[in-house]
């Protein structure tokens, strides 16, 4: 993978992991809800399945997509059936001040939603296997190759997203007013319903 095309490739991901979608709404709601901790543990799950797609299409595994179509269904279902329940707690959170300070999440189950919401989707493993082949020969690649488009990968996607998380937060920090809380809260549970929806309906 030559500089030139290494450049391209932090360019095209930085759209890309910047561009709307259910992991971005997640990961947002979740800064603001529960705290920028919170966030990046879902953050870092997302990043594990887009990873597990990006080495899929690297070693040609996109087949498994369509032989394990049922089960991706499946995953899709109780990914979006748990981000409607998050959606749901928002809506009802209380509004008063302790609230914003002791809600946690536990970081495994929250790893394991974020992983869920990217792997939800096999047709991942199909973007990338079209994305790739604009920066390098999959087939030729070594791997040096694998390794710095994963390192770019992780780094754009922290980077971008991580600036979401970021801001988010320290608007959270903002809401001190039970009025602006209960506003904040229903924006969440929209946010985090429009994931679930995005979620479930994508093909």
């Amino acid at each position: 993978m030559t500089f030139e095309s290494s450049l391209a490739f932090i360019v095209a991901m930085i759209v890309f992991a910047g561009s709307p979608g259910p992991g971005n709404f997640a990961v947002i709601a979740q800064a603001i809800s529960k705290g920028s901790k919170s966030a990046f543990a879902l953050l870092t799950g997302i990043t594990f399945g887009d990873l597990t797609y990006l080495l899929g299409a690297f070693y040609g595994l996109g087949y498994i997509a369509s032989e394990l179509e049922l089960v991706f269904i499946v995953i899709k279902y109780l990914g979006a059936a748990y981000l409607l329940w998050m959606a749901y707690q928002a809506f009802t959170s209380s509004t008063e001040a302790a609230d914003l300070e002791q809600v946690k999440a536990k970081t495994g189950r929250t790893l394991i939603t974020g992983f869920t919401i990217s792997i939800s989707n096999p047709k991942v493993i199909v973007f990338y296997l079209a994305f790739l082949p604009t920066f390098l020969d999959l087939k030729a690649a070594t791997g040096a190759d694998i390794l710095l488009v994963m390192v770019l990968t992780v780094l754009v996607i922290y980077g971008v997203i991580g600036f979401y998380i970021v801001s988010a937060a320290r608007l959270r920090t903002k809401l001190n007013q039970p009025r602006a809380r209960r506003w904040f809260n229903r924006i969440t549970g929209g946010m985090l319903t429009a994931a679930s929806i995005a979620v479930a309906t994508r093909g």
